[in-house]
C-alpha cells in the first residue's frame, strides 16, 4: 500500500476551519462552507473535479448550502465521503470564550480546560483543543485532504469507481444539511448514472442502471463484458458512506480506535401532564401537575430496563431533555398542566415498540401516584377529625393518535382540523418545534372536553433512525485495512453511539413508522406543500438509497464542553492513511 504524510496539511485544514465561527443554526455556517470549497479548489485543482459546488437547503431560513466534490471514476460505483462542518455554541468555555476558534491559544491553558479528574491519554503535546477540532471540522480537514489528493492524481492513477464528497451544515441541531443531501444523493444519481449500491446479481440486466451506463471512452463490447462482470458477482457487494465524526474511549484507559457500522437512532417522547385545577388552600380538591410529571421523571428518566440491546451492544439510559410546568405567572391555583420530553436512543425498537413500553410506565406511575394521594387525604382527613367517603382517584393515558381519534369522534374532522390549523397560524413561524408541537396537543387536548388526571404521549421532533450494519464490498475492505494494522488497536462495533447523519441516509423498509407519524403533532409528508414549523422527513428517498454507512472518524474527547480536543497524532497522521487503504483495496477488488 502507498503510504503518505497527510499531517500538516489536515492540521492546517483543521485550524482554518476551526477559526471560523460557525454555531448551528445561523448564517455563519455558510463562512465555513465557502472555506470548505476554497480548500478544495486550493492550488489549481478546481478544473480537475468533475463537478464541484453548493447545494442549497431547501427552503432554510438562513439560507444554507451544502458543499459537494465530485470526481468521476472508470465505473458508476461511487463512494461517499460525508462529514458535518457546524458545532455547537462556545459560551461554555467561560473566560476562555475568545481563545475558543484558536487552538495554538487553548495549548497553553489546557490545566484550565481540563477537569481536575481527567488524565490524557499520551502526551499532552498530541491534543488539539478547541469548539469543533473533534466535532467534527478535523473529519472533514481529512476528507479534504483524501479528495484532494485522489484529485490531483486523477489522471495518472484514474480510479475504477467515483468518490463523492459531501460536507454539511445542522448537524447539532435539525440535520437540515444530510436531509438536503438525501435529496441530492438521489438526484445525482440519476443525472450522473451512479450506483450507490450495486445491483443484486439476479437482478434483470436490462433494467440495471449498469446496463444502462454509457461510456464514452468505452466500445459497446467493452462496456458489455464490464456489465457481465458486475452482475457475475458471487454475492451483493456494496459501496457506501465513510462519515469521519469524532469517536472516543469507551472506558478509562481504553486503548481502542473504533469503526462503527451502523448508528444508533433516536426517539423523543414527549408526555403532556394534565393535573386538576385547585386553590392551593384545597389542594385534595385538585391534583398538582408537577407532581405527576415528577413521578413520570423518576420512573423514566435513567432507567435502565428501557435501555435498548443489539448486537451486544445497549444504549445509555433515556434522559429529560426539558421539564417545566406551563403557568405563567405566579397565583395561588396549582399548576394544572406541566410538560418534558426524553431522549431516547434505539438499536432495534421501533416507534410503536417504545410508545407501548412508554404507556405501561405511565400507566403504572399515575396509578401509584393517585393511589399515595388517596391514602395521604385519608391519613389528613384522620388527623384533622374530618370524616366522609373518599372516592378513589383515576386517570387516563392516552396517545396523541387516540386523543385526536377520540375527539373527531365527539367534534368531526372538519371542526378539529381547522381548530388546529388556526393555532398553528397564531404561532410564530420560527417557535421551536418541541414547542408548536406542545401547543397542538393542548389545543387538542382543550377540544376533547376530557378532564384530568390524564397523560397524553406523543412524539416531538427530531427523529433518527437507528442503521444496522451492511455486508458488502466497502465492508470487506474496511476488514481487510483494520486487520492489517494491529498496532493501531482497532476495533470494529456495529452501532456507532452518538447521533449521527447517516441515519438518514438508509431505511429499513420493515421499520413501521406510522405510530411516529400518527403521534407526532407537527408531522407533514416531505411530498406536501412546506408549512411554517412542520416537520418531515424524505422517507421515500431515504428508503431508496439504502446506503451501507461506516463511521471511521477522528479520535477526539470532550464533545460540546469546553475540553474538546482531537488526538493529531492519530487523526492527522493514521487515520487518513487508513481510509486512503480502504479506498486502494476497494480500487484492486473493482478493477
Amino acid at each position: 500500500m502507498q503510504r503518505l504524510d497527510w499531517f500538516a496539511d489536515v492540521k492546517a485544514y483543521t485550524e482554518r476551519l476551526v477559526a471560523i465561527r460557525g454555531v448551528s443554526p445561523s448564517e455563519e455556517e455558510n463562512v465555513v462552507a465557502s472555506e470548505i470549497l476554497a480548500l478544495l479548489h486550493k492550488d489549481g485543482l478546481e478544473s480537475l473535479y468533475t463537478a464541484s459546488g453548493f447545494d442549497l437547503i431547501q427552503d432554510d431560513p438562513y439560507g444554507r448550502k451544502n458543499v459537494y466534490a465530485f470526481l468521476r471514476g472508470q465505473g458508476p460505483e461511487t463512494l461517499i465521503l460525508l462529514g458535518h462542518f457546524d458545532t455547537v455554541d462556545t459560551a461554555d468555555y467561560g473566560d476562555l470564550e475568545p481563545l475558543a476558534l484558536q487552538p495554538t491559544e487553548l495549548a497553553w491553558h489546557i490545566d484550565e480546560l481540563l477537569p481536575p479528574d481527567v488524565a490524557l491519554e499520551g502526551e499532552r503535546s498530541d491534543w488539539l483543543f478547541g469548539r469543533g477540532v473533534g466535532d467534527m471540522k478535523s473529519g472533514v480537514a481529512v476528507n479534504i485532504a483524501l479528495m484532494r489528493h485522489l484529485v490531483a492524481n486523477s489522471h495518472e492513477s484514474p480510479l475504477p469507481f467515483s468518490v463523492l464528497m459531501l460536507a454539511t451544515p445542522d448537524e447539532e441541531n435539525e440535520s437540515a444539511g444530510v436531509l438536503q443531501a438525501v435529496r441530492f444523493l438521489v438526484r445525482w444519481r440519476e443525472e450522473q448514472q451512479l450506483r450507490y449500491l450495486l445491483q443484486d446479481p439476479q437482478t434483470d440486466r436490462r433494467s440495471s442502471p449498469v446496463a444502462q451506463q454509457s461510456f464514452p471512452t468505452s466500445s459497446l463490447e467493452q462496456q458489455e463484458e464490464y456489465n457481465k462482470e458486475k452482475l457475475n458477482m458471487s454475492s451483493f457487494f456494496a459501496l457506501g458512506v465513510l462519515n469521519t465524526d469524532y469517536a472516543s474511549a469507551l472506558y478509562p484507559g481504553d486503548p481502542h480506535r473504533y469503526v462503527y457500522g451502523g448508528t444508533v437512532g433516536k426517539l423523543l417522547p414527549s408526555f403532556l401532564c394534565i393535573g386538576r385545577e385547585s386553590h392551593v388552600g384545597a389542594p385534595f380538591a385538585g391534583l398538582d401537575a408537577n407532581l405527576l410529571m415528577a413521578e413520570l421523571i423518576r420512573d423514566l428518566s435513567m432507567n435502565d430496563e428501557l435501555c435498548d440491546t443489539g448486537k451486544g451492544q445497549r444504549t445509555v439510559p433515556p434522559v429529560t431533555l426539558h421539564a417545566t410546568d406551563l403557568k405563567q405567572h405566579y397565583d395561588v391555583q396549582l399548576p394544572f398542566a406541566a410538560y418534558f420530553y426524553l431522549n431516547v436512543l434505539t438499536l432495534t425498537s421501533g416507534p410503536e415498540e417504545l410508545l407501548q413500553r412508554l404507556r405501561q410506565v405511565a400507566q403504572t406511575a399515575l396509578e401509584r401516584l393517585l393511589q399515595r394521594v388517596d391514602e395521604t387525604e385519608r391519613r389528613w382527613r384522620s388527623a384533622t377529625g374530618q370524616s366522609g367517603h373518599i372516592e378513589p382517584r383515576r386517570g387516563i393515558i392516552v396517545s396523541y393518535a387516540e386523543l385526536y381519534a377520540e375527539t373527531v369522534r365527539r367534534l368531526g374532522e372538519k371542526r378539529v382540523r381547522q381548530a388546529l390549523d388556526e393555532t398553528w397560524q397564531q404561532l410564530p413561524p420560527t417557535l421551536d418545534k418541541r414547542e408548536r408541537s406542545l401547543h397542538l396537543v393542548q389545543r387538542l387536548w382543550s377540544l376533547s372536553n376530557l378532564r384530568g388526571p390524564a397523560v397524553v404521549i406523543y412524539y416531538a421532533p427530531p427523529y433518527y433512525p437507528h442503521v444496522p450494519e451492511s455486508v458488502g464490498l466497502l465492508s470487506e475492505a474496511i476488514d481487510e485495512v483494520v486487520h492489517a494494522h494491529p498496532e493501531q488497536h482497532l476495533a470494529r462495533r456495529e452501532f456507532f453511539p452518538l447521533l449521527s447523519d447517516i441515519s438518514y441516509l438508509q431505511l429499513d423498509e420493515q421499520m413501521d413508522i406510522r405510530a411516529l407519524t400518527a403521534n407526532m403533532p407537527i408531522w407533514r409528508e416531505d411530498e406536501e406543500v412546506p408549512r411554517p414549523g412542520a416537520y418531515s422527513l424524505p422517507l421515500r428517498l431515504m428508503q431508496q438509497l439504502q446506503l451501507p454507512v461506516f463511521n471511521w472518524g477522528v479520535h477526539g474527547r470532550g464533545a460540546h464542553q469546553r475540553d474538546e480536543a482531537v488526538l493529531m497524532s492519530y487523526s492527522f497522521g493514521a487515520l487518513p492513511q487508513l481510509l486512503y487503504e480502504v479506498i486502494q483495496v476497494l480500487a484492486q477488488r473493482l478493477k
